[in-house]
């Protein structure tokens, strides 16, 4: 079994931790619900593995937290989009106001990639 490629134990000795790009970008809409999605830029990973989880926080301008939570990465979904998100209730968020927005990713052997910070403004 050693020698099979594709066992946990193989596949993890070949994993990397995912990075977000120089340029990675938060973005917030309201959904159709009164609802906000939040999106950014999401992280890269080496081809053959995948980003299994995205960790986030939302601090407002005092640096108070107001979200927190882990998703699962929408890794199964075939597409090119270059963006990942959630969605949060209206009553976290309140326009006019800026946020941070902390994202980690973790690979599917848990691997971590660095904290990306990325500000926010909700409209």
């Amino acid at each position: 079994r050693d020698t099979f490629a594709y066992t946990y134990k193989n596949m993890k000795a070949h994993d990397k931790a995912p990075e977000f790009p120089e340029n990675t970008e938060a973005f917030v809409e309201l959904t159709d619900d009164g609802n906000y999605r939040v999106s950014f830029t999401k992280a890269e990973i080496p081809e053959g593995f995948i980003v299994h989880e995205y960790k986030v926080v939302i601090t407002d301008e005092n640096n108070n937290e107001v979200y927190k939570d882990n998703f699962i990465a929408s890794y199964y979904l075939i597409n090119d989009e270059t963006t990942q998100g959630f969605t949060i209730s209206k009553d976290t968020l309140t326009s006019g106001q800026k946020y941070n927005l902390t994202i980690k990713a973790e690979s599917a052997y848990h691997k971590y990639s660095e904290e990306k910070t990325v500000s926010f403004s909700v409209q």
